[in-house]
């Protein structure tokens, strides 16, 4: 007969692999998958940096099971990407994503040059700003003025379709397939009235350099946007200036003084 004292050992051994077993049933996550997920985890967090989420609230974020992150966010924590509070369980971004975001800037000179202008121009005319930086056919806003995100649904990290007529700033100068693609993810035929008016707005943007969009919002008159140009291509990034209502400012003014300091500045010249 076995030892009585080694009975539980054996039970213990049988259940462990019965455990094995059951792990080696369920496959794995699939790379491309856990990395998406970690990039859904960190862009989260990212857009959302007054909250620290516990993994069930990070879960219902993103719209999948607890169990389906746990992996995932146990990685970000050991590599440093997030930070998760001992008491209270909850992650936020940790140490890496600061150095992530710092190289980013350093790498991308024009995004730190426009947070800069967006910056500026909210201190010196008491204003709400962004920028704006183009990825691909998408638009997300990556900088706002003290956090001031009070105008619309403008917010770090909102992403915008790059549809006409949203982004004439971005289009102005492009060559004409990519006019009418802008056109067409608008749902604008290129032989409409609306669209020869847009091509008319292209224009102007072109000539003078900013765009002046109208804003629907009561407190709020003009978006007023300035791409900072590019060798070739489509620009990559613009900065944006809302004017209140109540305002004495004039869109064309803030315009003029965007496109100034955005453009005609030392620093920008060294950027690009």
């Amino acid at each position: 007969a076995r030892p009585r004292d080694l009975a539980p050992l054996g039970g213990l051994r049988q259940r462990s692999l019965v455990s094995k077993a059951k792990a080696e049933a369920i496959p794995p996550m699939a790379p491309a998958l856990a990395a998406r997920r970690a990039s859904d985890v960190l862009r989260h967090l990212a857009r959302h940096p007054e909250q620290q989420l516990t993994l069930s609230e990070l879960a219902t974020a993103l719209d999948v099971a607890p169990a389906a992150l746990h992996g995932v966010v146990t990685a970000l924590t050991e590599s440093g990407l997030i930070d998760r509070e001992d008491e209270g369980k909850r992650y936020r971004l940790g140490p890496e994503a600061v150095l992530l975001g710092t190289a980013a800037r350093l790498q991308n000179p024009t995004y730190a040059h426009a947070g800069r202008v967006a910056d500026e121009i909210a201190e010196r005319l008491g204003v709400t700003t962004c920028a704006v930086a183009r990825r691909s056919e998408t638009l997300v806003a990556l900088d706002g003025s003290a956090g001031q995100w009070t105008v619309t649904e403008v917010g770090l990290g909102t992403y915008r379709d790059l549809a006409a007529p949203v982004g004439t700033c971005f289009l102005a100068g492009a060559a004409p397939h990519e006019v009418l693609a802008w056109l067409a993810r608008g749902g604008i035929g290129p032989e409409t009235a609306v669209a020869e008016e847009l091509r008319a707005e292209l224009e102007l943007v072109a000539e003078r350099g900013w765009a002046v969009a109208p804003v629907d919002d009561a407190d709020t008159d003009a978006l007023v946007m300035v791409a900072l140009p590019v060798a070739e291509g489509l620009p990559e990034i613009a900065v944006g200036c809302f004017v209140p209502a109540d305002s004495s400012l004039d869109p064309d003014e803030v315009g003029r003084l965007l496109v100034d300091r955005v453009r005609g500045s030392d620093e920008f010249k060294r950027a690009g």
